[in-house]
Order: C-alpha cells, then sequence, then structure tokens
C-alpha cells in the first residue's frame, strides 16, 4: 500500500466519523418550533400583526406537508419532554391564540386537508360574543370531534394575565377557566397546582 493511502485512508475514516458525531450532536439539540397563530383573514396583507392571511397560511401548511415536516400536537410534545424521551425530528406543534372564529372558517379546514394537530387556547368569556367575532361552543365541539384539534384555557375573560396585579386574581383566571373548559368539552379533570 503507497504511503498516500496509508494517510488518506485514515484520514477520511477520521471526517467521516467526526461529520457523523457532529450531525448526532446536532439531532440530539433539536429544539421543538412551535408556531402560534391567532387570527386567519382573507385579506392579502393583513393589518393587525395578529392576523396572517389565508393564502400564507395554506403556503405554511403545504410547506411542512411537502418537506415532511412531524406536526405533533402540543400535548405529546409535552409528554416526550416531561418524560425525557427523543423528539423525532423535524417535529413541529400548532397553536392558535384567542378563540377567533375565523380558526374554525378559515384555519380548521385547512388543518384537516393536511391532517395536522393543533392547539387552540380560548378566552372562555368571549365564546360566542355577540360580535361574532369568536368561536361559539358548537365550533368547539365540532372542531373537538375532529380528533385533530384540541383545546386549552387562555383565560377567563380579556385582560391578559401579565396586567393583573393580584395572585388571587391570577389564580381565578386559570383555576376557573380551566374547570369551565373541562365541564364544556367533558375533558377529564387534570390537576393543576401553582405554588
Amino acid at each position: 500500500m503507497s504511503k498516500f493511502k496509508k494517510v488518506i485512508i485514515p484520514f477520511l475514516i477520521l471526517v467521516f466519523l467526526s461529520g457523523f458525531l457532529i450531525v448526532r450532536f446536532i439531532q440530539e439539540q433539536y429544539v421543538v418550533p412551535i408556531l402560534m397563530y391567532h387570527s386567519i383573514v382573507h385579506v392579502a396583507a393583513p393589518q393587525s400583526r395578529l392576523s396572517v392571511s389565508v393564502e400564507a397560511f395554506e403556503r405554511q401548511m403545504h410547506f411542512l406537508k411537502e418537506h415532511h415536516y412531524n406536526v405533533i400536537p402540543l400535548e405529546e410534545l409535552g409528554n416526550l419532554i416531561r418524560e425525557k424521551k427523543r423528539i423525532p425530528p423535524k417535529s413541529v406543534a400548532l397553536t392558535f391564540d384567542d378563540g377567533y372564529k375565523d380558526n374554525y372558517s378559515l384555519a380548521f379546514p385547512i388543518l384537516k386537508k393536511y391532517n395536522f394537530p393543533a392547539t387552540f387556547f380560548i378566552i372562555i368569556k368571549e365564546v360566542g360574543r355577540a360580535a361574532n367575532d369568536r368561536l361559539s361552543w358548537e365550533e368547539i365541539l365540532l372542531m373537538q370531534g375532529s380528533g385533530l384539534i384540541t383545546f386549552g384555557s387562555h383565560c377567563l375573560g380579556p385582560e391578559p394575565l401579565v396586567n393583573l396585579k393580584e395572585e388571587q386574581q391570577i389564580k381565578k383566571e386559570i383555576f376557573e377557566s380551566k374547570k369551565i373548559l373541562e365541564e364544556k368539552l367533558g375533558i377529564p379533570k387534570v390537576g393543576l397546582t401553582i405554588r
């Protein structure tokens, strides 16, 4: 064997093994993106930074499907983290805040099309409000019945929790909203404690 082969073969093996170890390290350090949405709207250029056009949302979901992302329910992601299990590569979770009516009319059909699970966090006192811009309990139950959508409580009322000063009021917002959601959706009660 020539001197060149004696040097180059071990060098190539070392490069290959180093590359393999680097890839394995990166895979184990994967941080799961959580894509959070609020409102999905018909207009091409939404006026609010909390809105995305239905066309853009469709493109984003198509991208996830086309590039073989593993869209998992938020609860499953939480369980994987809690149990210190390996999270599959290219995993991503989808969430929606506030319970806008367009979540049912525009986002939900796209989620069904791609068979993507998502978690919706709703403001309990705004469900079915007179302005007709929030989800109704009927729509929430239909979405839950699909097997793709789960619901969590955002809070009782529209006031952001960060604006509340009293600990008792914050606890009330969290615990009462959770209780009402469990009752309305028939969700088994799970203990939640705050220290």
